[in-house]
């Protein structure tokens, strides 16, 4: 199984593909109304998946995550940084 967001090779640069993920997941996260996330434009949700992206590399970086699937990871980033309304 792929984890797109082990650790890049530059890790001050977050890669278009882990902003992509991190972006999906927050459109979603937005969509089902659960969150106190709202966005308009692609551009709004731009800063919450730079957060989320950033979150998820440093937390795939430890071993406690090492087995843990992206979306879980990113469920607990979400709850960490209190977007959750829920």
């Amino acid at each position: 199984m792929s984890r797109p967001f082990q650790a890049a090779t530059k890790p001050d640069k977050l890669s278009d593909n882990h902003l992509a993920t991190a972006a999906d997941i927050i459109a979603a996260l937005a969509k089902g109304g659960d969150t106190k996330l709202t966005y308009q434009t692609v551009e709004d949700v731009r800063p919450y998946a730079e957060q989320l992206a950033a979150c998820i590399t440093e937390a795939t970086k430890t071993k406690a995550a090492a087995t843990l699937p992206v979306q879980d990871i990113a469920a607990l980033c979400v709850v960490s940084m209190q977007w959750q309304v829920k």
